[in-house]
């Protein structure tokens, strides 16, 4: 009997998952990062992916009252887009490593925010963003698994 329940509860999941996603009802941060995809150019910007400079020292880090800066991302490289300046700050991954990462909570799923303290030969300053963005940072630096590095 319960098997019947379950299977029946299974088909009416899948078939409420498929009608909202037929409808275009928005989803849950997790089920919208999981249907992500690179886009085409490997020098676009990934949507979802930019992650706020919360500060630090750096010689483009912008004064402290104003807009933050934004770090972003593309599936060749990173960049800092600082206000005020006329050009984006484009970041070499191989001086810069990981100093810290922690969760913003008790879970450390793709969608779920996380700190991440970043140094390089000029500068060292933090970042706030999906876990999944930080680990993608990681992957294109070669740093080693930022789970390692939860503290």
């Amino acid at each position: 009997m319960e098997k019947v329940f379950g299977g029946f509860f299974w088909v009416v999941g899948v078939a409420i998952f498929l009608a909202l996603d037929a409808w275009s009802v928005p989803l849950d941060p997790p089920a919208r990062l999981a249907r992500m995809r690179l886009p085409q150019d490997p020098h676009e910007e990934i949507n979802g992916f930019a992650c706020k400079v919360d500060g630090g020292d750096a010689p483009w880090m912008p004064g402290k009252y104003a807009d933050p800066s934004w770090l972003r991302m593309s599936a060749a490289g990173a960049w800092i887009s600082p206000p005020g300046l006329p050009r984006r700050v484009d970041l070499d991954l191989t001086v810069h490593h990981l100093v810290r990462l922690l969760p913003d909570g008790y879970q450390t799923g793709p969608a779920d925010p996380c700190t991440a303290t970043i140094a390089g030969p000029e500068s060292e300053f933090t970042i706030r963003g999906p876990w999944l963005a930080i680990a993608w940072l990681g992957h294109l630096a070669g740093w080693p698994d930022p789970r390692a590095a939860v503290a």
